[in-house]
Formats: structure tokens, sequence, C-alpha cells
């Protein structure tokens, strides 16, 4: 306050006030909660009544900035300030949307979402109708790019998500004008730019394993953005996302086909889930007509195998999707190819990864001063790749036995072979996950187990008589 004829002095002492709260204990800023927010809610309204002075427009970005972070901070707390700033932040709002400029609209509607989301639905309801008629009022597309390529879209979209959120489905009839956007954003092609990385040999054991990763460009960086704005919409406005559930389902599926990046991938992964939630309030067992598109996605890029795919999130993905569908929803075919595709993966660890232990790694003749990092970073990447993609194997088979008992065993064995490879295989972490598999045979399936032991039995024996294993 001291400053107010220096406003940009008082734009750094709010940036440095923003820069506490993020690493203040929120039992330290209870302390001083009633002067913090009395000095920013001054500063704020200075601000604003004085926003066509020179430097002004910062201090009152960073007095809301301080807001936001002081919301998040206090959380529930913040309701005994709600009334003081809500209404006038609304107003603000209000001046802001007719502007050519979007910036402080946009910075203006951040700290209202980040307000709403500290204090909860029960007490925002009040200002339901208010916030909806100022987001009716505004229309995105007239959102440009600012003179140095800053389009706001996303950040728009992002915050729009944020107060779904908070509104749930009363938030809806602002859905229209929102998602054609978003699934343009989402839709938008990008460029692959795939960096291949082969595996040395004289690091590795790895006979066929070669990774290609995506590089990871702004483009690719903003699709993803948008896919996860998407998904969070879906997760929190279920019954009100339906109508759109087709268009999200393709676009979805087009992006894990056809974008090699990891985040995508495993963004749209996550999605797949959520989208069968969101089917089945759309019509009785939707989710079961579009669930086969959907697997086929996850079919088609496992046997790709084009070192793109990490298959552990395929197989951890299409796990969740079957605990959402209803046990007549898992088709023969569709267990066919699920064993077809843990065949695939479990035969290429075996290739790659069978003979390695710890005493053959490097070969028991290497030095460890002759070792590399970048050598040790490449066993770090081999172990996890491994050990995450068996695990992946391990929950999708415990969860079929699970919900399908004896019914499974006409499936598992066409895995049963590959099962056994494994218990057979020098790696301990091949060996393990073929126990954890075995283990869930006997638990859902005793009687079966009973005739298939004798295939199993003496390999434990020896594994735990040998004091190497």
């Amino acid at each position: 306050e001291t400053s107010a004829h220096y406003p940009r002095v008082q734009a750094q002492a709010v940036c440095c006030f923003v820069n506490l709260l993020e690493g203040c204990p929120k039992k330290v800023v209870e302390m001083y909660q009633d002067q913090f927010f009395h000095n920013l809610h001054s500063l704020f309204i200075s601000a604003v009544n004085t926003l066509d002075k020179p430097g002004v427009p910062l201090v009152l970005e960073n007095a809301l900035s301080s807001i936001s972070k002081f919301s998040e901070c206090l959380k529930i707390d913040f309701v005994k300030y709600y009334r003081n700033i809500v209404p006038e932040l609304l107003t603000l709002i209000r001046s802001f949307s007719s502007t050519p400029h979007p910036k402080y609209y946009i910075i203006s509607l951040e700290t209202l979402s980040s307000i709403l989301l500290a204090v909860g639905s029960k007490e925002c309801i009040h200002e339901l109708d208010s916030v909806l008629e100022i987001l009716k009022s505004f229309e995105i597309k007239s959102i440009k790019p600012t003179e140095n390529d800053k389009n706001y879209h996303l950040d728009y979209l992002e915050i729009m998500s944020s107060i779904a959120e908070v509104f749930g489905d009363s938030f809806s009839p602002i859905l229209p004008t929102l998602i054609p956007v978003l699934l343009e954003l989402v839709s938008v092609p990008i460029e692959n730019q795939i960096i291949s990385s082969s595996i040395k040999t004289e690091s590795s054991d790895s006979n066929t394993l070669t990774r290609a990763f995506s590089a990871h460009t702004d483009a690719i960086n903003d699709k993803n953005k948008a896919c996860l704005i998407l998904q969070k919409l879906i997760k929190n406005l279920k019954a009100s996302m339906s109508n759109y559930i087709d268009d999200i389902c393709n676009v979805t599926i087009k992006n894990f086909l056809e974008c090699y990046d990891e985040d995508i991938q495993c963004t749209a992964c996550d999605t797949f889930p959520l989208i069968l939630k969101c089917a089945q309030l759309k019509a009785t067992n939707y989710e079961v007509q579009i669930w086969p598109k959907i697997f086929q996605a996850f079919y088609t890029r496992v046997l790709k195998s084009d070192g793109i795919l990490y298959s552990d999130i395929a197989f951890d993905a299409i796990r969740d999707c079957i605990k959402v569908l209803s046990y007549n929803a898992i088709a023969g075919e569709v267990l066919i190819k699920i064993v077809e595709m843990m065949n695939v993966e479990i035969s290429r660890l075996i290739q790659d990864y069978g003979n390695n232990s710890p005493a053959t790694l490097h070969g028991n003749d290497t030095d460890e001063n002759d070792l590399y990092e970048d050598d040790e970073d490449m066993d770090d990447f081999e172990d996890a790749y491994e050990e995450n993609t068996l695990s992946s194997i391990e929950n999708l088979t415990r969860t079929l036995f699970k919900m399908l008992k004896s019914n499974y065993i006409p499936y598992f064995s066409q895995i049963f072979p590959q099962v056994l490879s494994l218990l057979s295989c020098s790696n301990p972490i091949l060996r393990c996950g073929s126990l954890v598999i075995l283990g869930d045979l006997i638990e859902f399936c005793p009687a079966e187990s009973v005739q298939l032991c004798g295939q199993f039995l003496e390999t434990i024996k020896i594994l735990l008589e040998d004091k190497n294993s």
C-alpha cells in the first residue's frame, strides 16, 4: 500500500507474495490470513479503479494470481472471505467479457474458478446463475492469438473444466458451445516426429527391443492438454457428456492409433474406461456396443509391435475397461484376442530378458568400472519395462480369473505354456511373474489347478531348493 505511486514495485511485491504462498505451510498462512486478505483485497480494488494508469494492469494481474493462490492454500477456510470478493470479481469479469484482448478476462475467470474449487459447490450455489450467464455471453471463438502468438483457447477451456467440476451437471448448458471447440482441438493433426533408440548389444542382453520415442513439440503438448481437458469433463459430467460420447470415442481411438506420443497414448488409455462409464448413461448396454471398437484399437496397437507403445499401459487400460463392463460383455472373441496379446508380450519378454540375471547382466568378467552411466540407465529402463509389462499382464489375468472363474480356463490354457516358460527363465522378475499367475490359478480355479499342477510343482520345488534362485 505504501508503494501505490509505484505500480511496478507493487506488482513485484505481489509476485513475492505468490512465491511465499506456494512454499508456505498452511498453518503459517492461517496466522496472518486476515491481514493477507485485507491487503490483497485493498490492492485488488485499487487496481480495478485505476486500471487505465500505466503499470496498474500488471498489479491487477498479480493481485488476481495472489488471490487464486491464497484460496488454494486455505481451501474451505476461504469461505470466510468468499462474500467479500466474489461479487466484485463477477463485476470485473463482466466488464472484461467484451474486451478485444482476452488476457484479463481469462485471468479473472481463473481466479473465480480457484475460489469456487476451494469453497466447494454448496457455498457457491448462489452464484451458479450469475456464472453461467457470464459464460454463455462469452464467445470462445472470439479469442484470437495475441501479438506474441499466445493462444488462450486452452487456458479458457481448462478453466471451464474446473468450473464444471464444481457445478456438475448444472454446467451442461455451456457444453453445446464448448464441446465443438474442444473436439476440434483434440482432432488437430500433428506431425509425428519419431526418434528411434536401438539398445546397444554390449550394454544389454536384449535381442529384439528397439524403443521409439516421440519428440515433444508444442503442438503435441497442446493436443494432449486438450485431451486431458476432455477427459476431465467426461469424468465430472458423465450424464451431460453422454450426448457427445460417440464423437469423443472416435477421436480418442484415432489419437491412440495415429499419434505416437507417449503422453497422448497414456491419456487415451486413461480415457477409454471413462468413455464406457459415460456410455452406460446414454442407453442400456451402450457401453457394450462401443467396446468392440475400443478393444480393437488395443489389439491393433499391441500386435503392431512398432516399439512406440508401452504395452503395460494397454493391458492396464483393458483391465480397467473390463471392470466397467458386465460379465456378459466379455465375449469369447475378445478373450481369444486378449490371450493372443499376452502370448505376444510374454514371448518378447522371454526372448529379450529371459536369460538376464544379476550375475549375468553384464557378464561375469565385466569390471564395474568399465560400465558407462548410460549402460546403467539402460539397465534401469529394462528392469522397469519387463516388470511393468509383466505386472500389467498379471493384473489383467487376475481380473479375468476373478470375474470368469473356471470359464476362463479354456482361454488361459492358451498362455499356460508361456507361463511355464517364464518359470524356467533365469531372470528372477520373470519367474516371480509366473508364480503370481499360477497363484491366481490356484486361488480362483482350485479344481483345475490340481489337474495342471503336475506341470509346475516340480520346477517350483527345484527353485525352492536352489539357494541362488
